[in-house]
């Protein structure tokens, strides 16, 4: 892997907006062979929109090979199963993550994190 692109919003609608905008604008140059496409493709599936999405999605929406849908990898290579899993299981992380932010945001910061000694100690680890 040499790059990662999270993005995050008020709510899913949001979030999706700010995934496709940096899709777009997202950039690798030579000859890596990238999975840009694959994503482009998913972020703007009328299932995945609306959230009607499952572990089936990809084997039953996603044909390369055919001209109603489906995308290559930006090389013009579909990608393999394993990027798919991957690509699928970080989507479903990343609902997740918009289907929770609401419940973490009401949480008062002491139960999550600690006591502010314990979190001043963390990130002086993460500045190392």
């Amino acid at each position: 892997m040499i790059s990662k692109l999270a993005v995050w919003g008020a709510d899913r609608a949001q979030a999706i907006d700010r995934m496709r905008r940096a899709l777009g604008e997202f950039v690798i140059s030579g000859e890596l062979r990238t999975n840009l496409d694959f994503h482009r493709w998913i972020i703007t599936h009328p299932k995945f929109l609306k959230g009607e999405f499952d572990t089936h999605f990809i084997d039953h929406e996603y044909h390369p090979n055919s001209s109603a849908g489906g995308a290559a990898n930006s090389n013009g290579a579909a990608p393999d199963g394993a990027e798919l899993a991957a690509i699928f299981l970080a989507a479903i992380a990343a609902q997740n993550n918009t289907n929770h932010a609401s419940n973490v945001a009401a949480q008062p910061a002491a139960s999550s994190q600690g006591s502010p000694w314990r979190m001043l100690g963390r990130l002086d680890m993460l500045r190392r």
